[in-house]
């Protein structure tokens, strides 16, 4: 196929095969400011087009300072907030691969992730770092400080990667005949199925 380092053809389109994703979507939000993006149900909480799209540039560059990178896997972990798709979308930003971390553990939701989840959480060699998007406790620093700093949104752009085979998101199946799988989805996935007429 011709140019195919550079091109992923298909039947209406053709997409350049490094597009991240999160480029995708950032030059779409770009596009809106004051609009609402995100409303909390329950605690009525806001969060324009503007301020979603600056918490994810923001977050996008500090977490590129602390050395998250393509080939990078980070998990977030959450109870329901506004700022849960901002994050995940910086971690696109990034180049890394962004996964929902859910375990199943049966106790209410009035605790915070954190508590419930935090002995299963700091007996995993694998993570590197673990943030809070709270106030930094337990020596563990807050997302609060890596969003402090305003990044032109103009100017940023998310980092290259190989849109055919580089995994955007990793997400899980429902487990209806077992364990949950991941389905890794690549960032050429997320771009054509999000399409009007995909």
């Amino acid at each position: 196929m011709p140019n195919s380092k550079y091109y992923v053809y298909g039947k209406e389109a053709q997409v350049p095969a490094h597009l991240n994703f999160g480029k995708y979507i950032l030059d779409r939000l770009r596009a809106k400011k004051d609009e609402i993006a995100l409303e909390h149900i329950d605690t009525n909480e806001k969060l324009s087009y503007k301020e979603f799209t600056q918490y994810a540039v923001n977050l996008s560059a500090s977490l590129t300072r602390l050395g998250v990178r393509r080939g990078d896997t980070v998990a977030v972990g959450s109870e329901k907030r506004n700022e849960f798709l901002p994050t995940a979308l910086a971690i696109v930003f990034t180049g890394a691969t962004y996964t929902p971390y859910e375990p199943k553990c049966g106790r209410g939701e009035t605790f915070t992730y954190w508590t419930i989840h935090k002995d299963i959480l700091q007996g995993f060699e694998c993570i590197k770092q673990i943030l809070t998007l709270d106030d930094p406790f337990d020596c563990i620093p807050s997302t609060r400080n890596l969003v402090a700093e305003n990044v032109d949104v103009e100017l940023f752009e998310p980092e290259a990667v190989l849109g055919q085979t580089d995994v955007a998101f990793i997400l899980y199946s429902s487990g209806t005949t077992g364990l949950s799988k991941g389905v890794q989805l690549t960032h050429l996935n997320c771009i054509l199925n999000s399409w009007p007429d995909a």
